[in-house]
């Protein structure tokens, strides 16, 4: 199943040690005391999975995401992933940095979407944690969830549903909402490490 695969390469495999951090993942998190309940931050993962997410398309630069979860004063990210060895998968909350490791990540971004409502933001992804990951990629069943799906009922829960691009593929039951389309979100606001958003010419639907 080649789009499970892609998408989430979300599944990072842990890279080799003394990998260099690059200026974008430098930026973000040296801006990391600027960031808000609801910042959407991206990374590229290193392994052969995230490797061919990003062939799906010209734009394509991510291929991974979470969401900015603070914690008193520290910032952490909240994201579904896959089981891997040792860890469970499923929907998750990590330090900022963690989340960036060069291991895992050879760039980032960091994005606002102004005018959502934080405090329900904050709660529904509070009641996020442990749900298991959605190896199906069903954006239509909110029992389980990929990466990109968990940031668009998050968005929604703030006030903000979103209508965006997507991705077809033979073996899967519905279209897939990939990281990198999640930057053509309408009014979304680049913080740190970010390009302008860049639109995917798929077939679009309607977030639940």
């Amino acid at each position: 199943m080649l789009l499970a695969a892609l998408l989430c390469s979300c599944r990072p495999a842990p890279g080799p040690a003394g990998l260099p951090t690059s200026s974008e993942q430098q930026a973000v998190l040296a801006q990391a005391g600027q960031l808000r309940d609801g910042d959407l931050v991206f990374r590229r993962g290193r392994d052969l999975m995230s490797s061919l997410v990003l062939r799906q398309g010209r734009a394509s630069r991510f291929s991974h995401v979470g969401m900015v979860l603070r914690e008193g004063g520290q910032v952490t990210i909240v994201h579904a992933m896959p089981d891997e060895p040792g860890s469970p998968g499923g929907v998750r909350q990590e330090l900022l940095a963690d989340f960036l490791a060069p291991a895992l990540a050879s760039d980032a971004a960091s994005y606002r979407l102004p005018g959502l409502d934080a405090a329900a933001l904050r709660a529904w992804l509070q009641e996020q944690h442990g749900k298991p990951f959605d190896m199906r990629f069903v954006l239509s069943d909110a029992g389980a969830l990929y990466c990109s799906e968990l940031v668009l009922r998050a968005l929604a829960a703030g006030g903000q549903p979103q209508r965006l691009a997507t991705v077809s593929a033979p073996l899967l039951d519905e279209p897939v909402v990939t990281p990198d389309a999640l930057r053509a979100i309408s009014g979304l606001q680049p913080l740190a490490g970010a390009s302008a958003p860049t639109a995917v010419p798929v077939r679009a639907v309607a977030a639940p």
